[in-house]
């Protein structure tokens, strides 16, 4: 009888995890927490992944007008894995100015987004 315990599925030997070629974008399960700080307004999200055996990667985003797309992102190890669905977290720093209501759309899958609308108080 032969028992396989899955003790690390991140490999060791994968260069910088945020430029990676083959970082995918992860469903945005949740929000975690806003925080506005010194004119830059942070999220803390969690990612659900196909299995726990991803790494996550920089989010990345793009901005139109006063409306930022926001992506997860991971890339899944090469080492076998578990068949169940993982979470990863992220987190990213936006530059936002005072007074001004900012949209917030966090990439979930094809073009369904998890959004929220912010008004920026003044500093």
């Amino acid at each position: 009888m032969a028992a396989v315990l899955l003790t690390s599925c991140i490999d060791l030997i994968t260069g910088d995890r945020n430029n990676r070629s083959d970082a995918q974008p992860i469903y945005t399960q949740s929000v975690e927490s806003i925080e506005l700080s010194n004119g830059k307004i942070s999220f803390d999200l969690v990612g659900l992944t196909p299995n726990p055996c991803w790494t996550a990667a920089s989010p990345t985003y793009e901005k139109t007008g006063t409306t930022f797309n926001i992506t997860q992102r991971g890339y899944p190890s090469n080492q076998p894995c578990v068949d169940v669905l993982g979470t990863i977290e992220t987190s990213i720093s936006l530059n936002v100015a005072p007074g001004t209501e900012y949209t917030f759309k966090f990439w979930r899958f094809d073009e369904a987004t998890l959004d929220t609308t912010i008004t920026i108080p003044q500093f």
